[in-house]
């Protein structure tokens, strides 16, 4: 997974934690079967997030796992704007735009797990909003 957190104070560092948290649980969980998608994983962390965090804001992320034995990348993107790919016969990255709900956003939001074959694959590069505004320019 991945995240990013809105500023650099006390506020963030507390949101930080309390994110870390709910990812790492629920990613073990799937990792344990006990959860079946990445979009099941996402749904329950932006639940966790409004059952048990106390400072509520938007919270851009995204869970990810990479099949070697299929070749596909699994993925579910919550408020992160795109990924890139590289193949292994290129020298630029592809961007791969994802549209998709924020965690935090609404307690209602459904998220959604996407799929991409990754066999021509050499590079993926995941980013979060600031980092994805740069590459885009």
């Amino acid at each position: 997974y991945l995240f990013d957190c809105e500023g650099h104070n006390v506020a963030s560092f507390g949101q930080v934690g309390s994110t870390w948290l709910l990812l790492r649980k629920r990613m073990e969980e799937y990792q344990n079967h006990d959860l079946l998608s990445l979009a099941e994983v996402m749904n329950n962390v932006n639940q966790d997030y409004y059952r048990w965090t106390p400072i509520k804001s938007l919270v851009p992320a995204i869970v990810f796992c990479f099949d070697f034995r299929e070749k596909e990348l699994h993925f579910c993107p919550a408020g992160i704007p795109n990924l890139y790919v590289r193949k292994k016969k290129d020298i630029d990255y592809e961007q791969i735009d994802l549209k998709s709900s924020i965690v935090g956003y609404s307690e209602d939001s459904v998220f959604e797990e996407k799929v991409i074959p990754i066999g021509d694959v050499s590079d993926v590069m995941f980013t979060t909003d600031g980092l994805s505004d740069i590459l885009s320019s």
